[in-house]
């Protein structure tokens, strides 16, 4: 389970190393402290330990030391090219390799760099700040540095795939929170915006958070990768629905590469943010989800390794009282992008096969980010990967909500993308996946043990294996990234003394036989409404992938495709629109109804020539994502711009009439009425539930690993997943007090 959360060096105890075979699974035992682990192909890793780094090329079963004096390093790797790696030593020369390990090479000193970017395109480009806010670059993967100047918070490389900067271009905040271009390696600067207090870089856009000093609110504005990002008109200010009484402190980023932008939106709460859903141009925000459970943040939420619009989120059902240590937690999924949400269906057996006995609105919870850090690490959270498509495991517990006592956790897994659920294992466990699925491997999290579970079958039969003489606490279960492996990294710390273990499990002789294509079947995502052709954000997608009975090794590297077919639009593909709010409490399949929340220009534009067309909302807006063509259609309606420019509105706001009757016809449909739309407490109410994550390290989950933290000046980096975008975080908390103390990684 891809976590690789930082862990404090102590006592490093000397290395040794023997195996042990078990029904041809191969255990191989080292007694190292392992700090971080850092893969340059599927078999080659680098360990970092308190006292240098070591070297495996058999996917982390054996080790061999490479270099090291005790001081403790940071890893760093080359975006374009794996086996470059830089090994940062505080007070010391910088070590680094540019052959995976095989050679080190002593680099210049730097010191601390508190923010290093890597440029994605050109190969060995570092661009670091110093403790110092000395701003220094490397064309060598860090063998030698040019100084450019002192006095940055902040900086990245442009990477655009566009091309309008020259390469080398890169972006800075300085001390006097002025939003820089540099276009000529740092010889001059261009200011785009004054009042920044950090920006965040991702692969479709770039974010920049600037103070409102009017009222100190803090405003978000975004540039897509394909504009001048060099301009400060690319720059569109993203409009929320918040209302002059909300005052938005913080954004997350969780989430911009499935056709919309999702931002958590902290308000000033401790337990909970919204979360908010872009339009496909980015800039116009709707409520998709209140008061999901938020730690500095991160949020708990994730989407489905590899299948897109399927995510799970916890939700705080007392989030009036505002408690960390006492908040009420309630798990959903949403299989459409956000559009509809409902409670897991808990399991009516245990994994004994016993009868569960739950009473009141039961349904299955399970630990997100949230509960993962409140608990140190016991309680593991929610875990896909693309690799095992569809697989999803989790811990939790089934009941009205989240259980706070670790004990009453037990181990949960689904087959189908999080539509069904069984109980796998009785007990919190963490765990991992390997063989596209086809292997499953846990360990306790609440106590010692000595064995580990594991499964061949994607968790029909569950099967035991001691891995030591000595019960062991663990603290982590990791694969090579890609989970496609049959090699599996066990590590922790032995329960007599202080010994730090690092254990190799190799089930490579556990299967002869290669899969062939009669150990395979079709899967299709699903929500699991009657009359439906299957179809998830307008289209059905046909997987295949191993039977769950299939006794062989699936040598495929990646999910085979089968098959993509879109589908007619219907009443699931739409959502409602910037400004409009659903009158219905997320039953499913129940017709969406969407009412104005509050005033929408319905006038023609300012700039409108005679002749064009302008577009005013029906309340609705395809689900982010969506592709379905035909069948319904409520997008919005064009409407011819005025021939006589004199007969043009002055650009005064109004209700748009034709909404009024529609909502008129929605009360006398529904018999219920139109919510009072600006009730706030209503308006927190009658939202649906949401889930889109950030994986986690559990190297791909997308929700959460370790926390790299800077609220000083507005960014926290949770740095989780080696495959999707993390949560990151602009801020504005005492910008100008804490001017002086530039610590970002926390």
């Amino acid at each position: 389970m891809r976590r690789e959360l930082p862990i404090i060096a102590t006592l490093f105890l000397s290395l040794l190393q023997f195996s042990l075979a078990q029904d041809n699974i191969k255990i191989t035992y080292n007694y190292i402290r392992l700090a971080g682990i850092l893969w340059t192909n599927q078999t080659t890793a680098l360990m970092l330990a308190d006292n240098g780094v070591y070297r495996s090329v058999d996917e982390g079963q054996n080790w061999a030391f490479v270099n090291g004096s005790g001081a403790t390093y940071d890893f760093y790797q080359d975006n374009s090219d794996k086996n470059k790696v830089l090994l940062l030593r505080p007070g010391s020369n910088n070590l680094g390799t540019l052959d995976g390990g095989i050679t080190c090479l002593k680099g210049e000193q730097t010191g601390n760099l508190p923010r290093l970017d890597i440029h994605e395109q050109l190969s060995g480009w570092l661009l670091g700040v110093t403790n110092e806010r000395r701003v220094l670059m490397s064309r060598d993967m860090g063998q030698t540095w040019d100084y450019i100047f002192t006095g940055a918070t902040n900086v990245a490389w442009y990477t655009n795939d566009s091309g309008n900067l020259p390469a080398g271009s890169f972006f800075a905040i300085d001390n006097y929170k002025h939003f820089n271009v540099s276009t000529d390696g740092g010889a001059t600067f261009t200011t785009l915006f004054n009042t920044a207090v950090g920006f965040i870089k991702t692969d479709d856009y770039l974010y920049v958070g600037l103070l409102d000093e009017e009222d100190d609110d803090l405003m978000l504005k975004i540039c897509t990768n394909d504009a001048n990002s060099a301009d400060p008109n690319s720059y569109r200010l993203a409009e929320f629905p918040f209302g002059d009484e909300v005052s938005q402190n913080s954004f997350s980023i969780l989430d911009d590469d499935a056709g919309a932008i999702w931002i958590g939106v902290n308000t000033g709460a401790n337990t909970w943010g919204g979360l908010y859903t872009s339009g496909p141009l980015g800039y116009q925000y709707v409520l998709a989800l209140p008061h999901t459970a938020n730690l500095g943040g991160l949020y708990d939420l994730t989407s489905v390794g590899g299948l897109n619009g399927i995510h799970l989120a916890n939700n705080v059902t007392n989030w009036e009282a505002d408690r960390r240590n006492n908040a009420d937690l309630r798990t959903h999924i949403t299989f459409d992008n956000g559009g509809e949400w409902r409670t897991l269906q808990a399991p009516s057996f245990d994994s004994t096969g016993q009868p569960i006995s739950c009473t009141g609105a039961c349904s299955l919870h399970l630990n997100g980010l949230t509960t993962y850090f409140l608990s140190a690490g016991s309680a593991t959270f929610f875990y896909s990967t693309e690799n095992a498509i569809g697989l999803i495991l989790a811990t939790g517990n089934i009941g009205t909500s989240l259980a706070k006592i670790g004990s009453q956790y037990n181990t949960y897994m689904s087959r189908d993308a999080g539509l069904t659920w069984v109980e796998l294992l009785q007990g919190p466990y963490v765990y991992e996946f390997g063989d596209h699925g086809g292997i499953i491997i846990g360990a306790r999290t609440d106590q010692a043990t000595n064995v580990v579970m594991y499964s061949l079958d994607e968790g029909k039969t569950i099967n035991y294996k001691t891995f030591s003489s000595k019960s062991v606490y663990v603290d982590n279960i990791l694969s090579e990234p890609s989970a496609t492996g049959r090699k599996f990294i066990l590590y922790g710390t032995e329960a007599t003394g202080t010994k730090h273990v690092v254990i190799g499990i190799d089930f490579s002789g556990v299967y002869e036989a290669t899969c062939t294509e009669d150990d395979y079947e079709e899967w299709s995502p699903y929500d699991g409404r009657a009359n439906q052709q299957q179809c998830l954000l307008g289209q059905n997608v046909v997987y295949s992938r191993k039977k769950q009975t299939a006794q062989c090794f699936n040598d495929r590297q990646t999910e085979h495709l089968l098959s993509q077919s879109i589908c007619e639009c219907t009443y699931e593909d739409w959502e409602c629109d910037f400004g409009y709010q659903s009158t219905f409490n997320n039953i499913p399949g129940t017709q969406e109804v969407c009412a104005l929340s509050g005033p929408i220009a319905a006038d023609p534009p300012a700039n409108c020539p005679s002749g064009t067309t302008y577009y005013v909302s029906r309340g609705y807006r395809k689900v982010p994502g969506d592709v379905c063509t035909g069948g319904l259609d409520l997008s919005p309606i064009a409407k011819q711009c005025p021939t006589d420019p004199n007969t043009q509105p002055s650009g005064s706001k109004k209700w748009i009439a034709v909404v009024v009757v529609v909502v008129v016809l929605v009360v006398a449909f529904v018999g219920i009425g139109i919510f009072i739309y600006n009730n706030d407490e209503l308006k927190e109410k009658i939202s649906g539930w949401f889930g889109r994550s950030s994986q986690s390290q559990y190297s791909r989950l997308n929700a959460g690993g370790s926390l790299v933290g800077d609220s000083e000046f507005g960014i926290a980096e949770n740095d989780l997943s080696d495959d999707e975008e993390d949560a990151q975080v602009l801020h504005d908390n005492d910008i100008a007090s804490k001017a002086d103390d530039f610590n970002p990684r926390s």
